[in-house]
């Protein structure tokens, strides 16, 4: 995956991002770190978590994580398709059978 996360912050906020190394001090650099909002009728958004920061990267010290694990995959492909533009196609989507004529 990637080593892409969800981090629980100590003050409660659901971040996702793709762990870049851990620090000396215990902390994490994170590439892209997207927060988690409620958006209505059991449905999450995907927010930037520093939208107006001039860097993709930033370093997170050990004192405000209090764990991080490992997000399902669906939760993983919404966070690529934020960043990448590309879609990631459902896995139950089947393709059709092609046969070669000649």
């Amino acid at each position: 995956m990637d080593n892409i996360k969800l981090i629980r912050m100590v003050s409660g906020e659901e971040v996702i991002a793709k762990v870049l190394q851990e620090t000396q001090d215990g902390g994490l650099l994170l590439k892209n770190p997207c927060i988690l909002l409620p958006a209505g009728q059991g449905r999450l958004a995907l927010v930037p978590w520093m939208p107006y920061a001039e860097t993709e990267n930033m370093e997170v010290p050990s004192k405000v994580v209090a764990f991080q694990v490992t997000p399902k995959s669906d939760l993983v492909n919404e966070y690529n398709t934020m960043n990448s533009g590309l879609i990631v196609p459902d896995k139950s989507v089947a393709s059709p059978k092609l046969t070669l004529v000649e």
